[in-house]
């Protein structure tokens, strides 16, 4: 009887560079294909994601993950699925129960991999996709604090992680983001055991999902606040990150990074999850949290108008944000309907 094929699960978490890996995996798929790896993603337009299987699990469809599964071709050993939105999938008991069935029942074996950032790193990461998006306005401080006190199931990962650990029928490999400066895409083929011997192709063009920089989040938070203050309606530019993109595209503004946290703040963040963090790693690693991270030191990087002295420089910065405004009342003018 031949060795049952193996489901390799990539689950995110968010903002640890999937839509990287996920390109990657695309790229690279013929060659992963000769080594009988199938790198799965069913009607999606970004290759290497495959967004299906978290749906249907949510939907509890579990006979048509099976179905899918059943219809890989006889030849290949393993078949790779990548999508971040699965982290929550399999955190959920009846969810995860569903897929074990739907791998069972196709002869499949599971594993399930996750990278995890270092709480600040992560919730810092966090922050600028939703400023830049122009979710709210927040101020870092306020939005750690909101973290810490609400978000457990997505920072607490002794907790979250608990039921998937204690498996017997599931192997759950956690990998480590950022440490070592290792590109991701490397660190998950290496913890697969997948090689290339003339190498992996590179990424496209552009698909580095870069952050705003100091200037950027300024302006994200300022436009946001205006909107606010002129009662527009903002769920028309909630997750609209293109109207701050724009601008920061044009001043190469990604290049110096925000970084939110001064040490003091990094300090009772990680004291706060330390406890579970430790519990978590020596559970996983065999070591403590920060034994596995190391703790670099980074310093805090922001931007105020008050860190300019030109006031010419002042104005433009100004005039950005009224630049953003115009650009939002053009595109979606239903957005000020109660405001004008």
């Amino acid at each position: 009887m031949s060795p049952k094929k193996l489901l390799v699960v990539h689950a995110g978490t968010h903002k640890t560079a999937t839509t990287y890996i996920q390109d990657r995996l695309g790229a690279n798929q013929g060659i992963l294909r000769k080594n009988k790896v199938l790198v799965l993603s069913h009607e999606t337009k970004k290759v290497g994601r495959f967004y299906k299987l978290a749906t249907l699990l949510k939907e509890k469809s579990f006979r048509r993950v099976s179905r899918i599964l059943n219809s890989t071709p006889e030849d290949i050993r393993q078949v790779v699925v990548s999508d971040e939105r699965l982290t929550k999938v399999l955190i959920q008991e009846e969810l995860l129960d569903g897929l074990l069935y739907a791998v069972k029942r196709s002869g499949f074996r599971l594993r399930v991999v996750f990278f995890l950032r270092d709480q600040p790193d992560y919730i810092n990461s966090l922050y600028i996709q939703e400023i830049k998006r122009l979710y709210h306005a927040q101020d870092i401080q306020r939005y750690s604090k909101r973290c810490m006190r609400k978000l457990n199931d997505r920072f607490n990962y002794n907790l979250m992680f608990s039921d998937l650990i204690d498996r017997p029928k599931i192997r759950a490999q956690f990998i480590p983001f950022g440490v070592g400066g290792i590109d991701p895409f490397d660190s998950f083929m290496d913890s697969q055991g997948w090689r290339s011997k003339q190498g992996w192709n590179p990424a496209s063009a552009g698909i580095i999902n870069d952050q705003p920089g100091v200037k950027g989040v300024w302006l994200a938070r300022q436009v946001r606040k205006r909107l606010e203050a002129i009662n527009a309606n903002c769920k028309y530019v909630r997750g609209q990150s293109r109207f701050i993109d724009k601008y920061v595209r044009a001043n190469s503004w990604h290049k110096e990074k925000y970084y939110g946290f001064d040490q003091k703040r990094v300090n009772i963040i990680r004291t706060f999850y330390k406890n579970g963090n430790d519990q978590f790693a020596q559970k996983v690693w065999g070591k403590s949290w920060e034994d596995v991270y190391r703790f670099p030191h980074r310093s805090q990087k922001s931007f105020e108008l008050a860190d300019l002295d030109d006031s010419n420089q002042i104005d433009l910065m100004q005039e950005a944000v009224d630049l953003v405004i115009q650009d939002i009342r053009a595109e979606k003018p239903q957005a000020f309907e109660s405001s004008d």
